[in-house]
């Protein structure tokens, strides 16, 4: 059985990951089943996909096991794109996500139509061992 570790801590998402991809050949876990929750991995870069692979290298160069990770986060339009690679420290980890779309909402306050758009971007990486 091929085993894939998925860079998360975030159960939620192991349990989707599982859901999505069922496979008798490939065990599916998460830092935290392989004892690696401490490990800090600096999301430094300029991009979802620079910061997707960071993380899967990082775990990847520490355990020589495949993984995968994903960076995703809230682009708006005519907020520049921001939150945007920032979307998860916006406005501190610890805020809810009630507080912070409020925010958002407050700062189109004005702007109508298209020039209210958004999306949401997630990016997935894999990092091989070798």
């Amino acid at each position: 059985m091929t085993k894939i570790i998925v860079a998360t801590g975030n159960e939620n998402k192991m349990k989707e990951i599982r859901q999505i991809i069922k496979r008798d050949d490939i065990q599916f876990v998460s830092l935290k089943d392989e004892g690696l929750s401490d490990v800090e991995i600096v999301e430094d870069g300029d991009t979802f996909e620079e910061n997707a692979i960071i993380k899967a290298k990082t775990i990847a160069d520490i355990t020589g096991t495949i993984v995968i990770a994903d960076d995703s986060g809230l682009e708006v339009d005519w907020l520049n794109k921001e939150p945007g690679v920032h979307s998860a420290r916006f406005m501190g980890h610890d805020t809810p996500y009630e507080i912070k779309n409020q925010a958002i909402i407050d700062k189109l306050k004005g702007v109508i139509g298209s020039d209210r758009s958004a999306r949401f971007v997630a990016v997935v990486a894999i990092a091989f061992p070798e």
